[in-house]
């Protein structure tokens, strides 16, 4: 009974500390270990690291902070994987031609044959397009476009969300074209650039054999 009366006695005094000094944080982060024989310690002792000291009946005791759980680290970013657009053979490279500058990559392959968006985005065109016959256009964001063109039939409309690998057309032999290919282009804040170098530059895999 005397043990009861002195820890009850203890805890009244922490309260009235706290209000004196006006730390009502502390008192609902707290919790109060109480004053008994098997918690108290000289006043001339140091008191442990994350405690701070009260007054009771039977001595100076200790109040010890309530555990916090540890937040949560973010998440750390996850990049968008790159893949190849078709199964084909590189028939023709980017840069200059006789006729012009070819600003794509075009990858010989059969009528039908399935094309896959080359990493995640948001498709932003899906149609019919002059010399392209038809075509798909990828948004991926940072500045950065794909292109899908002469497709035999597009798979996916404008306003889709697609990811790295999904269907979103097939290869045909539309528009200006010499025969069944897919012509793949790659845009960096609306320019044409090599889209071998471009797969190069993100680790990607390699689109015509080995870099």
């Amino acid at each position: 009974m005397h043990a009861r009366h002195t820890r009850v006695a203890a805890a009244l005094c922490f309260a009235v500390a706290l209000v004196s000094t006006g730390s009502t944080t502390a008192a609902a982060a707290t919790t109060d270990l109480g004053c008994g024989a098997d918690d108290a310690f000289h006043p001339s002792t140091p008191a442990p690291p994350g405690t701070f000291r009260i007054s009771g009946p039977t001595g100076t005791c200790r109040s010890a902070p309530d555990p916090v759980a540890p937040a949560a680290a973010d998440p750390a970013p996850r990049s968008s994987p790159w893949v190849v657009p078709t199964r084909g053979t590189c028939t023709s490279e980017f840069g200059a031609r006789s006729r012009g500058f070819h600003e794509g990559l075009d990858f010989g392959a059969p009528v039908g044959e399935p094309i896959v968006a080359a990493s995640e985005g948001t498709v932003v065109d899906a149609g019919p397009a002059s010399g392209y016959g038809l075509w798909v256009r990828v948004d991926h964001g940072g500045g950065v476009v794909t292109t899908y063109g002469h497709n035999d039939r597009n798979l996916v409309h404008r306003g889709a969300s697609v990811r790295a690998g999904d269907v979103v057309a097939t290869v045909g032999n539309r528009g200006q074209s010499t025969g069944p290919h897919l012509h793949f282009q790659t845009e960096v804040d609306g320019n044409p650039v090599d889209p071998e170098s471009f797969y190069q530059q993100r680790g990607a895999p390699p689109l015509c054999g080995t870099q």
